[in-house]
């Protein structure tokens, strides 16, 4: 039985291999000549070899953490070119698979193949208001979801390098005492200064593996963290313990019991 394991690990592990190889020939979504990958046959390219959003993942396995909710039914009817799979929202619903489209694809919906490949000619809050426009008003949805312009929270930030990273950025937007209900948080430096209810402040842009390497017996090493604390560039950010998606107190990446998100970090 464990020889038989082996097999099967081993396989994967080709096929997964094989897989990332051959898209890379032809540059990300190039998948002309490349149909089985993810299509049974092509009499009905609507059988695919697995579900569409573990398909995706092969490539994108960040695409399942700090993201827009994938594989939920709805709970209103999505514009039209936005299509479900098995009645339920997907990454192929807000994004064409193909980097080449056949004649009708986007044609269905009336639109031409946005940035990121998505199913709208705008990005960042422009394509979330195809959905959530009247939610932004209602706030039916989670203030800090809507609050992002993106779908997903990555761990690059694409701002100067001694620069708050963009995450942040978005954060201390409403996080600098204007509308946030912590009116007394402010930074200083590179000190978050939380709410008095904390009694704390938190560096953030800064890069911890220099941190590390200077205190090592009080920080644990940067490749032993959790994969849900996220570094920003390498650096230190409000997106390395909040979460606009979570659902935790605080947005947190964890919970925090008995210090767990402190210690994540923290060899105390």
């Amino acid at each position: 039985m464990l020889h038989r394991k082996y097999i099967v690990l081993s396989l994967s592990v080709l096929i997964i291999g094989a897989v990332l190889w051959s898209l890379q020939q032809g540059g990300p979504h190039d998948f002309e000549d490349k149909c089985y990958i993810c299509h049974v046959g092509l009499k009905d390219p609507s059988i695919l070899t697995r579900d569409v959003d573990q398909l995706c993942v092969f490539c994108h396995p960040e695409g399942r953490a700090r993201s827009h909710p994938s594989g939920i039914y709805p709970e209103k009817t999505l514009p039209a070119q936005f299509p479900l799979f098995r009645e339920k929202m997907a990454c192929a619903s807000c994004h064409f698979p193909h980097k080449k489209y056949n004649p009708g694809e986007g044609e269905i919906a009336g639109i031409e193949p946005g940035p990121f490949l998505l199913r709208a000619e705008e990005a960042g809050k422009l394509f979330c208001h195809q959905c959530h426009q009247g939610d932004f008003v209602s706030f039916k949805v989670d203030s800090h979801a809507l609050s992002l312009k993106r779908a997903h929270s990555g761990a690059i930030s694409y701002e100067l390098k001694d620069t708050v990273d963009d995450n942040s950025r978005e954060c201390l937007s409403c996080h600098d005492g204007t509308l946030s209900v912590e009116s007394d948080a402010q930074i200083s430096g590179v000190n978050w200064e939380h709410s008095r209810d904390i009694g704390l402040s938190h560096p953030i842009s800064v890069d911890y593996t220099e941190v590390y390497f200077r205190r090592p017996r009080t920080f644990h090493p940067p490749d032993a963290l959790d994969e849900r604390i996220r570094l920003i560039n390498g650096k230190i950010g409000c997106a390395t313990c909040h979460d606009h998606y979570s659902e935790l107190e605080k947005k947190l990446v964890m919970d925090n019991f008995r210090s767990r998100l402190c210690l994540s970090c923290h060899n105390l």
